[in-house]
């Protein structure tokens, strides 16, 4: 998984893509992905399988877009005890 949370009380954006065009666009020869911004708050921290695309090179008030973003590895053993 990645994960991902704010370093201040601005909270913080990241934008998600698709990892590929919308079908109909493949068969036109226009490959259009559209992103989704999701915020956020401080306090919480937003997981997402490892293989997500993303980014969030933002600029957010005057603390920017700070956040943490770390990966979480599970192996099977630690899946299967559960």
């Amino acid at each position: 998984f990645l994960a991902f949370f704010p370093l201040t009380e601005e909270g913080a954006f990241l934008q998600l893509w698709k990892d590929q065009a919308p079908q109909s666009a493949m068969n036109e020869n226009k490959p259009t992905v559209e992103g989704t911004v999701v915020f956020i708050p401080f306090g919480k921290m937003f997981l997402v399988p490892s293989q997500t695309i993303h980014g969030g090179g933002f600029k957010r008030g005057d603390e920017g877009n700070l956040r943490f973003h770390l990966y979480i590895a599970m192996n099977d053993a630690d899946c299967e005890s559960n």
